[in-house]
């Protein structure tokens, strides 16, 4: 030996192919978090949801309250329906009355529960999409250079062939060529 300097034995290829699994491993275990990061799932929903509770619990009651309302409606059509009974003696016309007044007024109450209803429910609904693309916008603004760039370059692909086709490859059903319109 020269110079006390060895040379490290060559990698047989037992353990080159462990590196080359190990390595094989690591990429799917990575790309399977990312893949279980990108998947929708109720838990997202709701942590979503998680910052409009107050709005969708009174959301909530006022859909209770309503259909609550929409549940009565018969009850006090079949005493409308009773008052009008010949056999039902002298006071028929006030108990027709105050029935009639009654589904007045449970239908105005029900109508002011499922404004409240619908209100919220669109309120919490648009506020969430907003919060989806202020992130969605935060993730491509966070974006590299290169990553616009490659995007570009597909989008400008993409429209130089729309435009290739469109202009110099029209053809009818007939399979008969056509001249691109005048601009």
């Amino acid at each position: 030996m020269c110079g006390g300097l060895t040379a490290s034995p060559p990698l047989s290829e037992q353990e080159e192919n462990s590196k080359d699994k190990e390595a094989e491993e690591k990429k799917r275990k990575e790309e399977e978090e990312k893949s279980k990061k990108r998947k929708a799932s109720l838990k997202r929903l709701f942590a979503l949801a998680l910052p409009e509770w107050f709005n969708l619990t009174l959301a909530m009651i006022a859909l209770l309250l309503n259909s609550a309302t929409t549940l009565v409606v018969p009850l006090v059509l079949g005493a409308v329906v009773g008052a009008l009974d010949p056999s039902s003696g002298d006071n028929a016309m006030t108990q027709l009355n105050q029935s009639v007044v009654f589904l007045v007024i449970l239908f105005a109450v029900g109508s002011v529960f499922a404004f409240i209803r619908a209100w919220l429910f669109t309120l919490v609904g648009q506020r969430i999409v907003a919060r989806l693309r202020t992130s969605l916008f935060d993730a491509v603004i966070s974006q590299e250079v290169a990553f616009f760039d490659k995007v570009f370059f597909l989008f400008f692909q993409i429209m130089l062939a729309f435009i290739f086709v469109y202009f110099f490859n029209l053809k009818d059903a007939n399979g008969r060529n056509h001249q691109p319109p005048d601009l």
